[in-house]
């Protein structure tokens, strides 16, 4: 076999593995200018092409010693993969900027496009009112959502390393704060109201979202030098499955407390919803220590009302719940979200188990 066709052959396949991820190992052979396109706004706000090279730098063997600027003579300046990652995982340790002004801003997740022409599942942190914000984003064909998730990230933000995850799915986006979820957004024309959190905040997307995306940093200066500390050997981008087995704890709702373990005083205690919208199985554990009614509350969103999911006769999911018994649920059909209602019939009364499994 002539060596010109095996060298050609072997230039070929490292040309159609240069998009298949995003890894410092990756980025050490083909420079960030490999893997992703570069455009900047300058003061006057028109646009221009650049080099990623010459706005997000690394020091070599040194995981920390990189960063993201937008130098005071841009507005924003943008990198966006060359490559769309279907069912992408993001994950990215970083510092968030330290703003000067109201509007500067730092975005972080997928993106096809600019101003959200498609699709976007993205973290949002902006300086709004004197006070830094983050947000999360995520829609589709110019029909998006947002919620404000500030309450849930780390006081040292700007000061201490942190995890960012973006998660997309098929059904879902999933987006993470030092592994711990901090927001859902659901796929598929959604109309319900906006629930926050904690434990997590709870969005629907009110166009049908494409979970097959360029990955993309942006950062927005407005004309002074905005720094970064994401270095691109923190920056990891692979893709992912439609549908992934996931198990949800249930939480306390509005709080960061689990269901299990906790103890009813007086009356009902009910969950934080969970996102169960495009799982062909989705099954409750539930266990207490006192017996009960068990309701499982499904949300009608064009309402924006609760109801309770196959009511027996007594009129509650489970109107015989039996101390101390592990009871297992299996749901059918299709729900958007559902939480867990119990009422013991004696008190004090502690929840030993509570999860939903989702496969």
């Amino acid at each position: 076999m002539p060596v010109g066709s095996v060298g050609s052959r072997k230039a070929l396949r490292e040309e159609l593995d240069v998009h298949s991820s995003i890894i410092w190992e990756k980025l050490l052979r083909e420079g960030v200018d490999g893997h992703f396109n570069c455009w900047y706004k300058d003061l006057a706000g028109a646009f221009h092409l650049g080099e990623a090279s010459d706005y997000w730098s690394q020091e070599e063997f040194d995981p920390f010693g990189g960063e993201f600027k937008c130098p005071a003579d841009k507005n924003v300046v943008s990198l966006r993969s060359k490559n769309a990652f279907p069912y992408g995982l993001l994950t990215v340790n970083a510092k968030y900027p330290k703003f000067t002004k109201n509007g500067q801003a730092a975005w972080l997740g997928f993106e096809a496009g600019d101003l959200i022409g498609a699709s976007v599942a993205s973290f949002g942190f902006w300086r709004l009112a004197g006070v830094d914000s983050l947000y999360v984003y995520a829609g589709g064909c110019r029909q998006w959502v947002n919620v404000d998730i500030t309450n849930l990230l780390p006081g040292d933000y700007a000061t201490a390393y942190h995890g960012y995850a973006v998660t997309m799915r098929r059904n879902l986006v999933e987006f993470s704060i030092d592994r711990n979820l901090v927001a859902v957004a659901v796929n598929g024309r959604q109309t319900f109201t906006a629930i926050p959190g904690p434990p997590y905040a709870i969005i629907g997307m009110p166009a049908r979202f494409n979970p097959v995306l360029p990955v993309y940093m942006d950062l927005e200066g407005l004309g002074s030098l905005v720094t970064w500390d994401a270095s691109p050997y923190n920056f990891r981008v692979v893709s992912g499955d439609p549908i992934s087995p996931a198990i949800y704890s249930v939480y306390d709702a509005g709080t960061t407390n689990l269901f299990a373990g906790l103890t009813i005083a007086a009356g009902s205690e009910t969950s934080h919803p969970v996102p169960v919208l495009g799982y062909p199985s989705k099954t409750f554990h539930f266990r207490a220590n006192q017996s009960g009614d068990i309701d499982i509350e499904i949300l009608m969103q064009t309402t924006n009302n609760w109801r309770i999911y196959k009511p027996d006769a007594g009129g509650h999911t489970e109107s015989n719940y039996i101390a101390n018994e592990l009871w297992s649920f299996i749901m059918t059909g299709d729900v958007i979200l559902a939480r867990l209602t119990f009422d013991p019939d004696a008190y004090p009364c502690t929840i030993s188990e509570a999860e939903v499994v989702l496969r």
